[in-house]
């Protein structure tokens, strides 16, 4: 009452097992947007793998669609940016912006792999 809040937004966050511990089992690593990283854990691997499935569902649910990366003209790295809003899509929106993707990625490989062979 009256104490801090604490939240943990799970958009864009990962969720998967981590490392054996010496002193600990059943451990997971969630993996956030902004790359903070938390070691929960579990009673046992059974609810580890629960906790493990439900957080990325969420995540999945919820995260909206990465935007594009920065026009520069450095030579440096420039990672996508994850939006901190929750999607407006709909799952079956989500599916399909997803299946776009990949079709779009798969042409743009076979193209390259195309290219690459009439050299």
């Amino acid at each position: 009452k009256g104490g801090k809040k604490l939240e943990l937004s799970c958009h864009h966050c990962l969720a998967s097992r981590a490392e054996p511990h010496k002193s600990r089992h059943s451990v997971m690593k969630i993996t956030c947007a902004d790359d903070r990283q938390f070691l929960l854990q579990a009673r046992d691997d059974m609810d580890m793998q629960e906790w493990v499935h439900a957080i990325n569902k969420v995540a999945a649910m919820f995260s909206a669609m990465p935007m594009a990366a920065p026009v520069s003209n450095s030579n440096n790295f420039q990672p996508h940016s994850l939006p901190m809003s929750r999607t407006k899509c709909s799952l079956e929106q989500q599916l399909q912006n997803h299946m776009t993707q990949v079709d779009k990625l798969t042409t743009e490989y076979d193209s390259l792999i195309y290219q690459q062979s009439n050299m």
